[in-house]
């Protein structure tokens, strides 16, 4: 079977030149050709890179790849911040397409049975990991033999629970080739932070055992950890090194380091092979993971940056969070970090309930106190299927229209704190901007050598401030 992969349409007034790619296209498309099956994936944001913001060129080319591919099944990614073009999409679609069509996704998964209503033109969702039951669709299982499917009989809608991948290993490698790696494999700044390299995304472990209340992952992934072998992603790393001459590596795990054990084995087999003359790599990983001598293995294998959800410098509001951390364990972890010569980026969160100018005060305090390497700040966002939007928001997603302008708004104006827009914008500018710029500009310097920098600056002069939006914020 011929099957077509959508990605979802972001729009940004100034294009990065590079970003994470979309992990969950590439994993499926790998399944699928392993099984003998012809797949092409049409990311409508990387689109962008050669095509502009225009979104009716990236809708008539999307058309007529349809037309051109003559896909047997196409497979729509949907999250919930982008459920209007799900919408949109699939309306486009089936003005040329009458085959099966269906979507899967964290937005998906956390509401399969509202998709199904508000989209007409949609077969089925596919809740949770999606591999295995896709392969099963396209093979022609029954409905009811596939796991997380939710399809509509006579008039209901019907529905399997969805079942975690056990053995992670018996996965083939994401198909990487299925991209528009032209786009993906820029040089650019976003990927490894301040670091201007040439960069691909992976995953080597699924799931989080930690409860978050505003995070989605345990709805695609279920509880528990699951881990890729330490064999396993160093032939990953390996292969996409040889195959596409990458500079660096962004491990999307929710915790990298959940197993000590198996931390210390990936870093011994790349430095056994030597990966780590040819690669640096960045890491998420929770403060509570981290130690010294852990620290210092990852450094020798060609780690430079460790990426922590951080969240707030408040223990109060840590708590209400349900991070299960401390402010202390926090920062010594950055200290251990700084002590040994490995970068830390700092998430935190902004917007959060009963947030005032004294707090985002406080946080700016602390971060300088810190002097972490680099930090962003990011609105808090109330996603479905999140314990915060069961808590605040419950029925909203499933009631409202999924149109651009709702969804967006939406999504723009979720005011939690205690702070009006326009004092928090002024603020923003007058306090955090200036002191991010002075960041940014200096970890550009420390984190790039004269090569790069070289590149990066003609790269910079030849697009017209391409990186507009990094040094801004």
């Amino acid at each position: 079977m011929r099957i077509l992969l959508i990605y979802p349409y972001a729009s940004y007034k100034t294009m990065p030149p590079s970003s994470w790619v979309p992990l969950s296209l590439p994993y499926l498309a790998g399944l699928l050709k392993q099984a003998g099956h012809e797949v092409k994936i049409m990311d409508r944001f990387a689109a962008q890179y050669k095509l502009g913001g225009n979104q009716a060129l990236i809708d008539k080319a999307m058309l007529q790849t349809i037309t051109e591919f003559k896909p047997d099944l196409i497979g729509i990614n949907a999250v919930s911040p982008l459920v209007y073009d799900l919408v949109e999409t699939a309306g486009l679609i089936r003005q040329i397409y009458t085959g099966p069509l269906l979507a899967g996704g964290h937005h998906v998964t956390a509401l399969p049975e509202a998709t199904l209503q508000k989209i007409p033109e949609l077969d089925a969702v596919i809740t949770g990991e999606g591999e295995y039951s896709l392969l099963r669709f396209v093979e022609g299982a029954k409905a009811a033999d596939i796991p997380g499917l939710w399809w509509r009989d006579n008039g209901q809608i019907r529905s399997n629970p969805a079942e975690p991948i056990t053995d992670l290993d018996k996965l083939p490698f994401p198909d990487f080739s299925s991209l528009d790696l032209s786009y993906y494999l820029n040089r650019g700044l976003e990927t490894i932070r301040h670091h201007y390299v040439s960069t691909i995304s992976l995953l080597t472990s699924r799931g989080c055992v930690k409860k978050c209340e505003f995070c989605t992952e345990s709805l695609t992934y279920g509880k528990g950890v699951r881990f890729h072998s330490p064999e396993y992603v160093v032939e990953l790393l390996g292969k996409v090194y040889r195959d596409y001459g990458v500079e660096g590596i962004y491990f999307h795990d929710n915790d990298f380091l959940i197993s000590r054990s198996r931390v210390e084995a990936i870093c011994d087999l790349m430095i056994k092979r030597g990966l780590q003359r040819h690669l640096i790599w960045a890491i998420q990983a929770r403060a509570d993971h981290i130690e010294p001598e852990v620290v210092r293995r990852l450094k020798q294998a060609g780690c430079v940056l460790i990426e922590m959800g951080i969240e707030s410098a408040s223990q109060q509001t840590l708590d209400s969070m349900h991070k299960d951390s401390t402010v202390e364990i926090n920062e010594r972890a950055i200290k251990i970090c700084q002590q040994e010569g490995m970068k830390i980026h700092a998430y935190m969160l902004t917007g959060v309930e009963g947030e005032t100018i004294s707090d985002l005060e406080q946080r700016l305090a602390w971060l300088k106190k810190m002097r972490v390497f680099s930090f962003s700040w990011s609105p808090l966002q109330v996603h479905p299927g999140t314990r915060l939007y069961q808590r605040l928001r419950p029925g909203v997603f499933e009631n409202m229209p999924w149109s651009r302008e709702i969804v967006q708004d939406y999504y723009n104006n979720q005011q939690l704190s205690e702070i009006p827009p326009a004092e928090r914008q002024a603020w923003m500018e007058r306090n955090y901007m200036p002191y991010i710029r002075r960041r940014r500009r200096l970890n550009l310097i420390r984190s790039n050598n004269v090569e790069r920098l070289w590149d990066f600056f003609e790269m910079k002069i030849n697009r017209n401030s391409s990186h507009r939006e990094f040094f801004e914020g």
